[in-house]
Order: C-alpha cells, then structure tokens, then sequence
C-alpha cells in the first residue's frame, strides 16, 4: 500500500512538472522528466556485474529457475548484454545494434548473437539482446547480464562499459570470486571507473555483493562444514576488516553457491533416481569418490551409476551439492524431488539471496528509480540555468518544477527514510549504535514485513504487532523530546523513526479492518456454500 501511494505521489508531480514547461524553451529539462515518467512506470533495472566466470549468468539463470534463460559455460560465454523483462518465454528475441536499428530473430538462432565463435565484426555492431521470459520476478525488476568487465576479449568489456554508460541501471548485483578482498576492490574500482551517470551514485541502498562460488570452499575431509559460515567469516576478516570502505558501496556480500540455486529449481526425477542410487554406497568408498572429480568419474567404481551419468551431475549441482543430497538421502530414503530442492535452496544460501534481492530492490524500485531520475532532472535544472539564453520566464519555470520536487520529496515519509539511510551509509550522518541499529530495522534492511521491521515472531497477530509498534512510537517520542533540546542532529532522524513506527500503526489498522472484512466474506461463502463456517481467527 504504501509503495501504490509513494509511486502515485511521485508519478503525478513529474505530470504536473511535465504541464509547468508548457510552452517554454527548457526542451532538454521536458525530455528529462519525460525520461523519468517513463522509467518511473517500468519494472526496475538490475544489472549483474562481476569479473569473467564468476557464475553471473548462472545467477541469472537461477533466479529465473531455468538452466538456460541466458548461456552458461565453463569458459567465458557471456559476449553481448543480455536484457531479460517479462513476456513470451518461446519468442523471438531482438537484437539492438549500436546504429540505433533493431532485429528481431528467432530464438533459436540465439547461439550466433552469444557464441564467440562468430566474428568480431557482429560483435562490435550490437548494443544489447533483449530477452523475454514469463516469470513473476520480472514483472518488477528487469535483470542485465553482462559480460565480465575483465573479459579476455576487450570487445566484451567494451560492450558492458558502453551499456552501463548509455542505459543505466537502476541497481547492481556484483559477483565475486574466492579472492574476495582483491576482486572485490577490482570489481568496485572497474564499475566507478565506467562513471555511468552522475546521477547514480553506488551505495548500499542500490548495489548488493554476492559470493557466488561458496561451494568451491567444501571439503570432504570436513564434509560437515558450514560453507555459508565459512564464506561469512572470509567476508568479513578478509574484506570488512582490510576494507571497511566497502560497507558505503555495498548493502551486504551474499556466499551462495549459484549452481546449487540453479539446480534446486532444475532436479529431475532422474536426478533424483541417480542420487538414491549413490546414497547406497557406503561412506568409505562414498568420501573416497567425492574427494576428487577424477575418482568421482572413475569407471572402477561399480556403484549402479554410469561414468557420464556421474559426470553430468557433477556438473549440475557441483561436488558438495551432490554431497549434501547423497547425505540427505541416507537420512532420508524416501525423501521426494521437492524435499531434495528445497534442501539445495536452504544448503546454497540461494534462498536468503532471493528474497533478499525483491525486498531490498523490488520493494523499494519505486523510490530507487526516482532517487535516480529526480537527481536527473536537478542536473537537467541547472543546465537549463546555464543557458545563454535563458528567458526569465524560464527561470520561473524551473524554480516551480524545483518547488514541486521538493514540496513531493518532503511529503512522502518512505523519502525521508531514504534520504537518513543514505547519510549514515555513506558516513554523513553519525548517530549511536542503538539508534543505527533500530532505524535501518524498521526501515526494512533486515526485511520489509511488518514482523521483521519490528524484530517480532513471524507468528505474531495484527494486535501483537501493533501494540509493538505502539510503544517503540512512544518511546522514540520521549527520546525526541530530550534529545531536540541536547543532541539536534539525532533529533532529526529520531523524529524520523518515530514516524516510521505511526505508519506502521496506520497501515496494521487498515490490515486489521480488511482482515475482518475477509473473515466476514469468507464465513458468509462457507455458509452458503457448506452450510457451516470456518475457524478463521488466525489468519
């Protein structure tokens, strides 16, 4: 409810700004906002960025469910910039050149415009391919795969740069390798150094960090470990303690194995019949061919399972993601394709990683996409300023678009959140733990439910919720009070807070009241339909 109302509020200020130019001669500022009506009403654009091989159209892939949206390979694949938004999944894909001409062509003959075995010369013509895939992600956030920014073709990297540069995205996704201080500094200092556009700025509030090959960390000698501990603790004493800068780019770095992610959403029944076949094997001579692929593909092994057979499910879910369902399986012998996917989901880190990238971008698109435009159309302001032949009507015109931005910006609460969240990202705003800590919560960093923004049991009611929210609100007032008159800079943001929780209280009450309508309407059809109503006070 509150993104409809935040979209709506912004939506009509830049109609309304779009109405103040009328007939005046700021014909780049119109086209700004125009640029920015248009953005605002479409899903938001997420980029995955990363080095060469780092698992980034694996990742794509995996979000998506399907193992081959985008190619996949162990060599370097990815050539062209492959925009993937909501539609047909069969149609036909469409080919932008950097001449400004368009193609569309069948998808089958989508290996010519992605293979590096075609020449340089189609390469160096195309700007990006647009794919259409039917799955709900996309119907809020459009994904760009990308070639590696340190591609051994220099076409590639230039293909990415001019990308970046000519239509920029909205947010990244950024791959890491298991050197994670030294690529990670490499991938941040290669996407700054692209300087898209003035107008984005990196920061944890539109960039997301992912360490995509985690499972390359397991070893059969401790096959026990905690690989997603594991990569955490590499995280953090090998990045955030040699880099802490880093925390002012990137909202989080994610271990998560890509390849097991893909693979949860892709087991066969056939999988799953080779698996349970490999859970027969006893431990010793189980650990002995997991220790390495070339005992794993050996053909001494009589186990029931064929050498290429071994070898394609190797390749499928890698060494530890078949470890974690052959050990599954020995606990749990009649355990179902479903049960193994959701344990590959929970074991790769990719279900943590998924919600997390549609809380953190797709519910707050609405606000990311006009942070962009809006600093947009201030640049387009002070350009229009600069002109040499700049009317005075003009000048009143831009000062009234300006009025409008700010009068919106000051209106919309989920703004002034934004607005406290990027100050103490970027380090421009220093407020106690205590009060950090609270303020990014119920700001939605550590998830947008209602539950998680008040630290509360998912199995909480409307009236536990509320009754939360209720006394937080208070007790942020009272701090407000005494700090309005000690410490004025926290003030501010308390102030903030305590708001942050009244609409909380605001939006439960209206739940609360369509709840009570539901259970009505819905005990009003058990009746006529059954004859009897339901027990629906938990829902």
């Amino acid at each position: 409810m509150a993104t409809v109302n935040v979209y709506n509020k912004l939506m009509q200020c830049l109609l309304d700004c779009k109405a103040t130019i009328g007939e005046s001669e700021c014909v780049n500022l119109e086209t700004c906002i125009d640029q920015a009506i248009e953005k605002l009403s479409k899903p938001i654009e997420v980029a995955v960025i990363g080095k060469i091989s780092s698992s980034k159209s694996t990742l794509v892939n995996a979000l998506l469910g399907e193992a081959e949206v985008v190619r996949t390979g162990q060599m370097e694949e990815t050539f062209n910039v492959s925009w993937i938004k909501y539609g047909d999944s069969n149609g036909d894909i469409k080919v932008f050149f950097k001449d400004g001409s368009m193609k569309e062509v069948s998808r089958r003959d989508w290996i010519r415009w992605t293979s590096h075995q075609e020449s340089n010369e189609l390469k160096e013509s195309v700007s990006y391919i647009e794919v259409t895939y039917q799955h709900d992600i996309l119907k809020r956030i459009n994904i760009i795969d990308t070639p590696g920014l340190d591609a051994l073709s220099e076409i590639d990297s230039k293909n990415t740069i001019a990308f970046l540069k000519n239509v920029h995205p909205d947010a990244v996704v950024m791959l890491f390798t298991k050197s994670i201080a030294e690529s990670t500094m490499s991938v941040l200092n290669d996407f700054v150094s692209v300087n898209i556009d003035s107008s984005f700025v990196l920061s944890p509030l539109n960039a997301i960090g992912v360490l995509a090959k985690a499972d390359t960390m397991w070893s059969v000698l401790n096959p026990k470990k905690d690989i997603l501990g594991e990569g955490k603790r590499v995280i953090s004493q090998t990045l955030y303690e040699k880099y802490p800068e880093v925390r002012h780019s990137i909202f989080d770095i994610f271990p998560l194995s890509a390849l097991m992610g893909l693979a949860a959403s892709t087991i066969s029944n056939d999988d799953v019949v080779c698996l349970k076949q490999l859970s027969l094997i006893q431990e010793p001579m189980l650990n002995e061919m997991f220790s390495s692929p070339e005992f794993l593909f050996d053909e001494e092994y009589a186990v029931g399972v064929a050498t290429e057979e071994r070898k394609r499910l190797w390749q499928k879910f890698g060494m530890y993601g078949l470890f974690v369902l052959v050990d599954y399986l020995k606990q749990n012998t009649l355990a179902t394709r479903y049960d193994l996917s959701q344990v590959l989901m929970k074991k790769s880190g990719f279900e943590s990683f998924q919600r997390m990238v549609i809380s953190h971008f797709g519910d707050r698109s609405t606000l990311i996409k006009a942070q962009n435009s809006i600093a947009a159309i201030k640049e387009a302001c002070l350009a229009e300023r600069q002109r040499n032949d700049i009317s005075n009507q003009d000048i009143h015109t831009i000062d009234d678009i300006e009025k409008k931005l700010l009068s919106v910006l000051l209106s919309i609460h989920e703004y002034q959140e934004w607005n406290y969240l990027t100050k103490i990202y970027t380090g421009k705003e220093k407020v106690d733990d205590s009060i950090k800590k609270e303020f990014l919560t119920i700001c939605g960093e550590n998830g947008a439910s209602a539950y998680e923004r008040l630290s509360m049991p998912s199995s909480s009611s409307i009236q536990d919720l509320k009754e939360k929210a209720t006394e937080r609100a208070l007790f942020w007032q009272r701090k407000y009070n005494i700090y309005s008159m000690t410490n004025p800079s926290s003030a501010s943001i308390i102030k903030v807070m305590q708001m942050s929780y009244n609409v909380i209280i605001k939006e439960l009450e209206e739940m609360d009241v369509k709840m009570c309508e539901a259970k009505r309407t819905l005990n009003e059809c058990m009746q006529f339909v059954y004859g009897e109503t339901v027990n629906v006070e938990r829902l």
